[in-house]
């Protein structure tokens, strides 16, 4: 289960159990203090709901790195196409170096899948466990409590801060890493092919 802790943090953060009587009191917009601590969350916390799936954390990182080193070898399949097999008129070659570009499509396209899959399972499986424990945690609430808090703000802590860390899970800290990978591997490619030419392309490219 998350701790107790975070999902007062993650979810509401607005005074939890310390309710009042059935009778309650008028209906208030929480305070802009109440709005950062219900929307601040710490890392080790997130850290927390994911520690379950550091595996299939890991087999995501090492399948994004693959899938780079993988697309590395078209530009060394394209030069040896421009290089050799055209001038040379080398059908032979011509028709391995191609097969090869299309196998490396594949093969990235194929990890693009299987990296997608699991990280969405994880994140479905992380959002379905939180809003669980949220759910189980709102049953636990006085009364004093939904009559002092909104019940659209206890609607938007379940669907749609929920919702957005699953879009952080499932599809922009993927983009992240693959970004990055993607970055570190197409240096390594052009100072292969050549330093001299990487070199210029650092220096003519504009700056922020």
């Amino acid at each position: 289960m998350v701790p107790t802790e975070s999902i007062n943090t993650i979810s509401f953060g607005l005074g939890g159990g310390r309710g009042g009587g059935p009778g309650g009191g008028p209906v208030r917009t929480p305070t802009a203090a109440e709005r950062d601590q219900a929307q601040h969350v710490s890392l080790r916390r997130i850290a927390a709901l994911f520690r379950p799936y550091r595996w299939q954390l890991t087999l995501v990182t090492a399948i994004i790195i693959a899938s780079s080193v993988v697309s590395m070898a078209s530009p060394f399949l394209l030069r040896a196409v421009i290089d050799t097999a055209l001038p040379e008129q080398d059908v032979r070659l011509l028709v391995f170096l191609t097969a090869g570009m299309l196998a490396v499509a594949v093969i990235t396209a194929a990890f693009g899948v299987v990296q997608t899959w699991i990280s969405t399972r994880i994140g479905q499986e992380v959002m379905h466990r939180l809003r669980s424990d949220v759910f189980a945690h709102l049953q636990r609430q006085s009364i004093g409590f939904f009559t002092r808090t909104r019940g659209g703000e206890v609607q938007s802590r379940i669907t749609n801060d929920i919702g957005g860390m699953q879009t952080v899970v499932t599809s922009t800290a993927t983009s992240i890493a693959a970004n990055l990978t993607t970055v570190v591997a197409t240096a390594v490619a052009m100072v292969a092919l050549s330093w001299q030419l990487s070199l210029i392309s650092l220096l003519v490219m504009p700056r922020p």
